[in-house]
């Protein structure tokens, strides 16, 4: 038993014709072409070819998930900013307002497509911080393991504001704290938000963790020897 979800299905039931001027689209008048994906489980079937139709008449397509489908959800939406995912459906309302602000960009012709020529990197490092006066940090801060998922998401999925036109952004995310004997634990800059996030769970019990003009050198120190070209937040 159970809902068998097939994307290829869903998504070739919309008829070519839905997205030209006979049947009331605005195509020819650079009216954007929106669909908006809702993923509640991996695809029973190959999906790719249908998408890639709709992309090929101009459709932009945002993806929208909850659960382990990130590369799914990837391959559904035409840009990586158009996805959002979580673990809950309850976390998934927060990251809703990305997918919102974007569409309101695309609405407004303000968003940058990618270019078809080969693009180049903009690459953005992004150290995450924090500060918590409790051995068990998630016992003194309930809501920093509850949004600390969406958040390094959300980060991940950063737009290319800080990059050049025609550059697409390669983000690193990673953290530090600083603890009561003034070490510093550091996790290491990947771009996969769920495996951070995993490293970030052990901490638990090492607090407190605290913020002083160490924890601001620390800092310094990480991006130090990481990569020159690289935007530093």
């Amino acid at each position: 038993g159970g809902f068998r979800y097939q994307d290829e299905t869903h998504l070739t039931g919309r008829k070519p014709s839905e997205w030209f001027p006979a049947a009331g689209s605005r195509i020819d008048e650079n009216v954007p072409q929106i669909l908006i994906v809702v993923n509640g489980g991996k695809s029973a079937d190959d999906f790719k070819t249908a998408v890639l139709g709709l992309k090929n008449k101009r459709v932009r397509v945002y993806a929208v998930g909850v659960g382990n489908n990130e590369s799914e959800l990837q391959n559904l939406a035409s840009e990586p900013t158009m996805v959002a995912r979580a673990s809950t459906v309850l976390e998934l309302s927060e990251n809703v307002e990305q997918i919102l602000d974007t569409l309101e960009d695309e609405v407004r012709g303000n968003l940058c497509i990618k270019q078809q020529e080969t693009p180049t990197t903009c690459n953005i490092e992004v150290l995450v911080g924090f500060d918590v006066s409790a051995q068990n940090i998630f016992s003194a801060q309930p809501n920093l393991q509850s949004k600390m998922n969406s958040i390094l998401q959300r980060i991940s999925k950063m737009a290319a504001i800080s990059c050049s036109s025609g550059q697409i952004p390669s983000v690193q995310v990673g953290i530090l704290a600083m603890d009561s004997a003034f070490e510093p634990a550091h996790l290491e800059f990947t771009d996969n938000a769920d495996e951070l996030f995993e490293a970030f769970s052990t901490l638990r019990s090492r607090g407190p963790f605290v913020l002083n003009g160490r924890t601001i050198s620390a800092y310094t120190n990480r991006f130090k020897g990481r990569q020159n070209n690289a935007i530093k937040v």
